[in-house]
């Protein structure tokens, strides 16, 4: 009877065993599937979100870069009308000089130096863009008669006016927040005075032959230097006790530069101001008179009074003579080789190299040998000639073109 059943019996058990092997595979299968269709509902989910992403970040980037273009537009227009490039890279290098001699001379540590030099640069960019903005409200039908370019042609008059009197305003913003002195601010009100003067009728002095001269170099670099030296000396007068001379000198440094300034100026706007009627002092002289004076000019002042600047501050910038005695020995090479700088844009109007024909020396190699000399005084202005080069990089491209020539023309005649 065991034999009879005993293979029914483990029959019966494997099948069960079968059937229940059977049972775990099919609902691993179901739970693989499910697994599956949940795994595809996120990829799909995933991807979705990806996607929108995706989208976000292309509509950011179209978005930033929309904003980008506008302000890179907006500041563009901004630098035109204030015709930026007419006074950073000419008025202000000179203008920093003034500042890092005055910090050099006084003693004054970097916080306070850069805070008076900052503060008054901001109003004196203030002064620079308004007399730029209230020159060519009233040079419009000149402008037009000439055909050159006019910032102000096609600005209705509340902006003119919005453009004049903000300018105006944000000056004396610096005088506030650092707490600089009435007698300051009475200084900067004469310096906005200046170049008001200067363009406005009836008095209007750039017509007014020398006094326009005097004006402008007065506006452009006599009153800022004064301004500079006002903020610094009432900071630390004690600083300034012996320096009697070399201030004196600064001043009388400006003066030179600004005379030469405006003098080059009209003689490049000679033709245009021929065209449109503008009596300038130069138009009173011929432009051969001017080819004889202007070398004169160079050699008999500008050269006795940066010698004399250079000479006083010796003690304390051995570094600024050095600087003084490469920039004279490189105009010499350039004047025993026969070099030509032109005196405008005109073809053929030039006349032969020499020291301080080209404003190089106050452009680029006076204010970074004053950088220089304080990142060796104080290593925490080390980061000071480097800056100053990347603000002014045009500047000193030129002085690297200028370098380059003299030594290629140097090894061809060599």
């Amino acid at each position: 009877a065991i034999e009879e059943i005993l293979p029914e019996l483990i029959d019966s058990s494997l099948r069960r065993e079968i059937a229940f092997h059977r049972r775990e595979e099919d609902r691993r299968r179901d739970l693989i599937e499910e697994m599956d269709a949940e795994m595809k509902l996120l990829r799909g989910e995933c991807a979705k979100r990806l996607k929108i992403i995706e989208n976000y970040n292309i509509g950011a980037a179209n978005y930033l870069g929309k904003c980008s273009n506008r302000l890179r537009l907006l500041l563009n227009g901004a630098k035109r009308m204030l015709r930026f490039n007419d006074w950073w890279y000419t008025k202000i290098p000179p203008f920093l000089s003034m500042g890092y001699m005055m910090a050099i001379l006084g003693g004054i540590d970097i916080y306070s130096s850069i805070i008076l030099i900052g503060g008054v640069l901001f109003s004196i960019l203030c002064v620079a863009a308004y007399g730029h903005v209230i020159n060519d409200i009233f040079d419009i039908e000149e402008d037009r008669r000439s055909g050159s370019s006019n910032a102000m042609a096609g600005r209705s008059v509340q902006f003119r006016w919005v453009a004049s009197i903000g300018l105006l305003s944000a000056g004396f913003v610096p005088a506030i927040l650092i707490g600089l002195s009435l007698p300051w601010m009475g200084l900067l009100m004469v310096n906005y005075l200046l170049p008001t003067l200067y363009s406005v009728p009836p008095i209007r002095v750039k017509e007014r032959g020398l006094w326009g001269i005097l004006f402008d170099a007065g506006g452009s670099h006599i009153t800022p230097t004064l301004l500079l030296m006002l903020a610094f000396l009432a900071k630390s007068l004690e600083g300034y006790t012996n320096s009697s001379l070399v201030l004196i000198a600064m001043i009388v440094w400006s003066f030179v530069l600004g005379f030469k300034g405006i003098v080059y100026h009209q003689m490049a706007d000679w033709d245009r101001d021929e065209i449109s009627g503008n009596r300038t002092w130069v138009r009173s002289l011929s432009r051969e008179r001017l080819r004889k004076l202007l070398p004169w000019y160079n050699f008999a002042i500008e050269l006795p009074i940066n010698l004399c600047l250079v000479g006083l501050f010796l003690p304390k910038s051995p570094v600024l003579a050095s600087g003084l005695a490469v920039y004279l020995l490189v105009e010499l090479l350039k004047n025993w080789r026969g070099f030509q700088f032109a005196l405008t844009s005109k073809l053929g109007d030039t006349r032969r190299s020499g020291p301080f024909a080209n404003d190089l020396y106050y452009d680029c190699w006076f204010p970074f040998s004053l950088a220089l000399q304080l990142a060796i005084m104080d290593l925490h202005w080390v980061w000071l000639p480097l800056f100053h080069i990347l603000f002014f990089m045009p500047n000193f491209r030129v002085l690297v073109a200028d370098t380059r020539s003299i030594i290629l023309h140097s090894l061809k005649r060599g």
